[in-house]
């Protein structure tokens, strides 16, 4: 099986010849071998197109991820400050605008015009094109953008909104809806350039930031905005920390795939899926990826295989989190032995 054929079979609890494997992202990875940032990976011709497809060729993985700066970069298109220097590491986004001064009232057809004529748009969709260009289809291509909470947070700024979200500010709604628009109609921009599966992280969701009830009153009505624009691609997503509780929600919400960090319960997670969304994740992305030993690593991944065993399918064994900058690659390989030799599933 190709890697693509791999990952879609799995999507789908068909048979496959052996698990599909992937860290979750990778690009800061990428970048930090090279010794550049996601600035200077933008001011190459290609995008930094080749040394992407490389670097996941040398982790054996499964999937391509494209655009790590721009999953919150694309607030830049509203105003956000963007600094994209670091070499290996974070990207920083300021706020775009102050929501109690108002919020932008813009169409739809304004709103794709403002994210097309966007550097870091321009930037982010060429190297979706140019790493397509490469991989065609022997391996799915993940790019994406933060989730609508998340997004949100970005555009008013996080302290700001955390305030909103605790005193129910009745200019969250429109900020939300809003935002929600800009991440579906980026999503179809994304699709048009080469992207097979969405990549929608909302760290904010997550139950270490608030209580299942603002999850269900706030972050829910901004991902059913989300998924009317969203492109009918498949999609994957990312919470961070603690969010088991949010398992059956994103489930019902029709996603492909759900990625959870390590302290979540996989057993339980991959029974709440009931076969009706693949669980992605969950090894300690700093204990054990970047700290532990490639047996560690294998060690970990082998449980989560031998779960999926049990299951005929549903796991998809990545990092709980981002792929540290500095994880060793013989770890990464060591996922993808596991897989190996575990062998055809289903």
């Amino acid at each position: 099986m190709t890697s693509k054929e791999r990952v879609l079979a799995t999507m789908n609890f068909q048979p496959v010849d052996r698990p599909a494997v992937m860290p979750l992202e990778g690009t800061a990875w990428i970048c930090r071998r090279a010794g550049i940032s996601y600035a200077d990976q933008y001011e190459m011709a290609d995008y930094g197109a080749a040394d992407i497809v490389k670097g996941f060729e040398d982790m054996k993985s499964d999937v391509v991820f494209c655009g790590g700066s721009c999953w919150m970069a694309w607030a830049h298109a509203f105003g956000s400050e963007v600094d994209a220097t670091t070499v290996g590491g974070p990207v920083n986004v300021g706020p775009a605008f102050d929501p109690e001064k108002g919020i932008p009232e813009m169409t739809d057809d304004e709103i794709r015009e403002t994210l097309l004529n966007d550097y870091y748009i321009k930037a982010m969709l060429g190297q979706i094109k140019a790493v397509k260009a490469i991989v065609g289809d022997d391996k799915p291509i993940m790019s994406g953008h933060c989730g609508p909470f998340t997004g949100a947070s970005v555009l008013a700024g996080t302290k700001k909104f955390v305030k909103y979200v605790g005193k129910n500010n009745p200019i969250l709604p429109a900020l939300l809806d809003f935002t929600s628009r800009v991440l579906g109609i980026y999503a179809d921009l994304m699709k048009d350039a080469g992207t097979d599966i969405l990549n929608v992280c909302d760290p904010m969701a997550s139950g270490d930031m608030v209580a299942l009830d603002t999850f269900k009153d706030l972050d829910l009505p901004a991902m059913e905005t989300y998924l009317k624009y969203k492109p009918e691609l498949p999609y994957l997503v990312h919470i961070c920390g603690n969010a088991g509780e949010r398992v059956e929600f994103i489930r019902d919400f029709g996603a492909a795939f759900f990625s959870v960090d390590s302290m979540v319960d996989m057993a339980d997670m991959i029974r709440k899926c009931d076969h009706k969304m693949v669980m992605v994740g969950n090894i300690n992305p700093a204990g054990v990826m970047l700290q532990g030993t490639p047996e560690d690593v294998y060690n970990e991944t082998k449980k989560l295989l031998e779960m999926a065993k049990e299951n005929g399918g549903g796991i998809i064994p990545s990092t709980g989190c981002e792929l540290p900058a500095a994880s060793p690659l013989e770890n990464i390989l060591a996922m993808v032995k596991a897989a190996e030799d575990m062998g055809a599933i289903g």
